[in-house]
């Protein structure tokens, strides 16, 4: 390299550019390099000029200055190139298609109607057309239906791989903390599958947050409320929400085929608007959550409810599904399933609740009722069964 470089260095000193030269060097196509570049393609030309058969050799070391000028260049441009190219598709976002699971359109839903079509939250795309839900004792007695009305959401496709799953979701009704509402079935393409739990109260709550629901706090750190509205009558006083909630795939080598959504048949219903699977990435912004229009509550107030079968023995799993009426609306409150000792406790706020109504339910006994009101204790049977403590 000690030859080339001093036989170019005094032509680059003796050779003065003109407006010829510099057309010439263009139209050799390095009207666009940089000036170093330029300057020995310039003396490169001279050479050739002055005696083109005796200077070959010399040449040669001249081309590998230029070729060695040129890399940073050339580097530059493959980084900027591969910048610019497109993702491949495989490590896009994929918003699922849910569209034929969805039981109600948010078109014509008052609650809902602003966020139809295409959502932003952390960072990722969410289709959002209406909702779709499960089966749930609660909304399937309230609406006087079988369960075969409410039909599970299998094969939701998806055919391809990915390390997340992100879901815009929440239940119709309360249900016990921890309570198993629904699982979520990943199949993949050959042939195994692996199923993930969705908890009331770890992913979900009731997608409206009643005055009786003490607190908003999740199990779930992955989970939290993204968006959150006033409901238009306000005769409940309540607030309208969504959870998002992320599931990582265990096996994210593997092509999931197709995916589906199976109730447990508790008293909640599952409740799902979007689902979109992607590959993680650090970088995404993160939407922060939406707290509450109100602070959590601390109920003072507290009934100790005891269940007992006819001999005196506690029995254990019963479900007391409680309503209260809190600031002069009445409404549903967190459901209880009683402990190995037959006690459950009712939690609520003590001068704002002027009535409390509690149904209790265990298979193979009799449903009975508890209503109690500032005004009017109720059904005196139960006092042969319950023992109540305030």
């Amino acid at each position: 390299m000690r030859e080339p470089r001093s036989f170019v260095q005094p032509l680059l000193k003796q050779h003065k550019a003109t407006t010829k030269d510099q057309v010439a060097v263009d139209q050799w196509g390095y009207g666009k390099c940089t000036d170093s570049v330029l300057r020995v393609a310039r003396a490169i030309r001279l050479v050739i000029s002055l005696n083109p058969k005796s200077t070959m050799k010399r040449l040669i070391g001249v081309l590998s200055v230029v070729v060695l000028l040129a890399i940073p260049l050339s580097k530059a441009n493959e980084a900027a190139a591969q910048t610019a190219q497109p993702r491949s598709p495989e490590t896009l976002p994929m918003m699922l298609d849910l569209k034929n699971f969805i039981r109600e359109r948010f078109v014509t839903n008052l609650h809902f109607y602003t966020l139809v079509g295409v959502q932003q939250y952390d960072g990722l795309p969410f289709q959002i057309e209406g909702r779709g839900w499960l089966y749930g004792r609660s909304e399937a007695e309230r609406g006087r239906e079988s369960p075969e009305n409410y039909p599970d959401f299998i094969g939701i496709s998806v055919g391809r791989k990915f390390e997340e799953l992100h879901l815009l979701h929440a239940s119709r009704w309360q249900e016990g903390e921890g309570k198993v509402i629904a699982i979520i079935r990943l199949n993949y393409s050959d042939g195994t599958s692996h199923e993930r739990q969705i908890k009331y109260g770890a992913h979900v709550r009731d997608w409206q947050r009643m005055p009786s629901e003490e607190n908003e706090l999740m199990s779930d750190t992955n989970t939290k409320v993204v968006w959150r509205t006033m409901t238009p009558s306000g005769s409940l006083k309540s607030t309208i929400r969504l959870f998002k909630t992320r599931f990582d795939n265990p096996s994210p080598e593997k092509i999931v085929a197709t995916m589906d959504f199976v109730s447990t048949r508790q008293l909640a219903a599952y409740d799902l608007v979007a689902a979109t699977i992607a590959h993680h990435d650090s970088k995404r912004p993160v939407t922060p959550a939406v707290e509450p229009a109100s602070p959590d509550r601390e109920f003072n107030r507290k009934t100790i409810i005891r269940v007992l079968d006819q001999n005196g023995k506690p029995i254990a799993g019963a479900l007391l599904a409680p309503g209260v009426t809190v600031d002069k609306a009445t409404v549903i409150a967190l459901p209880q399933y009683t402990s190995k000792q037959g006690e459950g406790m009712i939690r609520y706020p003590g001068m704002r609740t002027t009535s409390l109504s509690i149904r209790v339910e265990k298979a193979g006994y009799q449903t009975q009722y508890l209503f109690w009101s500032s005004k009017k204790f109720g059904n005196a049977t139960w006092q042969q069964l319950l023992n109540i403590l305030h």
